[in-house]
């Protein structure tokens, strides 16, 4: 199986947080990060509807080698019980606000996205609802709703070189090797049923309730995390394609790379920067039936009724970026 055959490595500029590009590196590139602060200004505050007042933001502007360079924007909030908390969040990129020259936005939509699902979660669900999803979706939940979600923080075991963990401790706020991101990694690489019927243990073992299952097509951007810590490979691949031109040449593009060269024909697309749209296909037929495949709008899952054990309660507008779900199964 492959972990990723092509375009990881501009995965990772694409949008922003990827430990992925890692992979394609040799052992002993060094990663080299710098941490400065970004002036709060009003516009920003009325970017983003949270919860919690955000108090400061900064950029982390990453190199890895010679070649991948790439930013991620962090927010600092204190919670209700006066905590330091952290959260990457998706500031717009001035260079590519709906410019002619550098193309369309490609977080205003994602802002946007996290806006709603931040109402309608505080809307719909009791104060104490229990939530489950990758680690920075749970940061940015709590930030938009002040609702419990876990795990909070990456896994140090998904970063074997010392420099990659620095990185991610101070952009996350600490590093933890508890196991749920390995359980839970391990989890969405099952058969969506299978899966469904234990993913809530990972981390909510001890609580009683209903729990939701939180996921974003953004979480592709965290494969090669998974990887590391389900001990497997994952059968997919990315590429880049131009977005200039006739969409219907896109999606015929799209659509004839994803069944060729040993691709199943299931692929999945997200708006990257610049003129250009990211494209994901699974390269393994069985791996079309598992939970990181069956819960994110891949074609191939379009072809499916939601699955038995959960129950679809929320959905992005747009491109079903983020998702909901209700795990029915029983715990």
């Amino acid at each position: 199986m492959k972990i990723i055959a092509t375009g990881l490595a501009s995965g990772v500029l694409t949008w922003g947080w990827a430990a992925c590009g890692a992979a394609q590196e040799s052992p002993s590139t060094t990663l080299r990060f710098e941490e400065r602060p970004i002036v709060l200004e009003s516009r920003h505050h009325e970017s983003f509807d949270t919860r919690f007042r955000i108090e400061g933001l900064s950029r982390f502007s990453v190199t890895l080698g010679s070649a991948l360079s790439f930013h991620l924007d962090v927010a600092r909030y204190r919670d209700a019980e006066g905590d330091p908390r952290r959260a990457i969040v998706h500031l717009p990129d001035d260079r590519t606000t709906d410019s002619p020259v550098f193309g369309p936005d490609p977080y205003l939509f994602r802002r946007e996205a996290w806006n709603d699902l931040g109402r309608a979660v505080a809307r719909h669900t009791e104060e104490g609802a229990l939530f489950i999803g990758w680690w920075d979706n749970m940061q940015r939940l709590h930030l938009h709703t002040a609702r419990r979600g876990r795990p909070r923080y990456p896994d140090a075991g998904a970063y074997p070189q010392s420099d990659h963990g620095a990185l991610w401790r101070s952009v996350a706020g600490d590093l933890v090797q508890d196991g749920s991101l390995a359980c839970m990694s391990r989890h969405l690489l099952k058969k969506v049923d299978q899966a469904l019927a234990g993913i809530a243990r990972c981390v909510w073992s001890d609580e009683s309730g209903p729990v939701f299952l939180l996921v974003s097509t953004d979480d592709l951007a965290h494969v090669q995390e998974m990887s590391y810590l389900a001990g497997r490979g994952i059968p997919l691949e990315t590429r880049l394609f131009s977005s200039q031109g006739d969409i219907h040449g896109v999606v015929a593009s799209v659509n004839a790379w994803a069944g060729q060269g040993g691709g199943t024909g299931s692929y999945l697309v997200q708006p990257a920067r610049g003129f250009s749209v990211r494209a994901w296909r699974v390269t393994d037929e069985a791996f079309e039936d598992s939970a990181l495949v069956r819960l994110l709008p891949f074609s191939s899952s379009l072809e499916h009724d939601t699955p038995e054990r959960a129950r679809l309660v929320y959905q992005s507008a747009t491109g079903a970026y983020l998702s909901i779900y209700e795990i029915t199964a029983v715990r």
